[in-house]
Parts: C-alpha cells; sequence; structure tokens
C-alpha cells in the first residue's frame, strides 16, 4: 500500500469519530517505515468500533490457539527486536500507551490479524497481557539504556 499524507495527523484521527470509530497508534514504536519490513510488524493502527464494542489490530497483538505458541494473546514477536524504538524510553511509553488505551476504550472484542479472534472478555485479557508483559518491557527499556 502506497500511504498518502500523515495518517497520525490528529484531522485523520478524528475523521470518523462522529461514526463511532477511534483511531490510535501505540508509543514508541515506528509506524510509517518499520524496518526491517519483513519482520517488524509491531505497530498498527488500533481501531475502537464503540457500537460493538470491538478493537481492530493487524499484528501488535495476536490470538493464537493451538500452535508453536502458547495459546492466548500475545504481542507480535518483533517487540522483543525492533518492534520498539532501540532507545530506553520507548518500551515505557508503548507501557504507557497501553494502560491508556485500556482506560479510555470500553471494548468486550478483539480482532487480530492471525490465527484467531477474541469474542468477549478481551478488554481484561489484553489488562492480562500486559500484566505479563510488564517486566519483560521494564528489562527492555533498562537493556536499551545500557547500549
Amino acid at each position: 500500500i502506497t500511504w498518502a499524507g500523515d495518517l497520525q495527523h490528529q484531522s485523520v484521527l478524528q475523521k470518523w469519530e462522529d461514526r463511532g470509530l477511534s483511531l490510535r497508534f501505540p508509543d514508541g514504536a515506528e509506524f510509517v517505515d518499520p524496518q526491517p519490513e519483513s519482520y517488524n510488524h509491531f505497530t498498527n493502527v488500533f481501531a475502537y468500533h464503540k457500537e460493538s464494542k470491538t478493537v481492530f489490530n493487524d499484528d501488535c497483538i495476536s490470538k493464537w490457539s493451538g500452535c508453536l505458541i502458547r495459546t492466548g494473546l500475545h504481542f507480535h514477536p518483533s517487540m522483543k527486536s525492533v518492534g520498539l524504538y532501540p532507545t530506553a524510553s520507548a518500551p515505557l511509553q508503548f507501557k504507557q500507551w497501553m494502560k491508556k488505551m485500556l482506560d479510555d476504550w470500553d471494548f468486550e472484542n478483539l480482532c487480530t490479524a492471525h490465527n484467531s479472534n477474541l469474542i468477549g472478555g478481551a478488554h481484561q485479557a489484553v489488562a492480562d497481557l500486559l500484566h505479563r508483559t510488564e517486566k519483560e518491557l521494564d528489562e527492555l527499556s533498562a537493556r536499551n539504556a545500557a547500549k
């Protein structure tokens, strides 16, 4: 897809608010030109449809069931390497962004790009995912600070 314009500009993000659709991009990660393109699928647009209480996202959060990865919600594996900016602040910015999203959006369902979706209980499941990975994000921040 060839992008045109600044998708992260407030005028674009608010374009569909009156129709019940909110859009957000995670903090701490590159959206416009993630590198390497073949692997860094961490960041995406998170879209919240208020009426259906559904969040749509592509790759940042995935729900796996019965594959090589433990069943459940997971952040994209590139979070541990190239998904977030290689700074001490990026993992902490992402963590705070996730917390704000959880505070602001009252969702029940999560549509993901791969393997499966979560219908019902998604808000708590995403909160649990963040809680499970907080230590990992803090450790990534410390590793980046030591570089």
